[in-house]
């Protein structure tokens, strides 16, 4: 058996992304990549739903 390749994708749920919009500047998302190595990366955005606006329904998908 096979596992997935591994993928850097993050998804936002309707309800964090809801979050994002309404808090605007006060909102940070945060993701870490490479976690199973040892060097790390911390990704951080500022006001996601500015910075990264999509028109989606359900989730809402980001790529590094």
């Amino acid at each position: 058996m096979s596992l997935p390749a591994p993928s850097n994708d993050v998804e936002v749920t309707a309800n964090e992304w809801a979050k994002a919009c309404n808090m605007r500047q006060g909102y940070w998302l945060y993701a870490v990549y490479n976690c199973d190595t040892p060097t790390p990366r911390l990704a951080r955005v500022q006001d996601p739903f500015t910075i990264l606006l999509a028109k989606a329904k359900g989730s809402v998908l980001i790529r590094p």
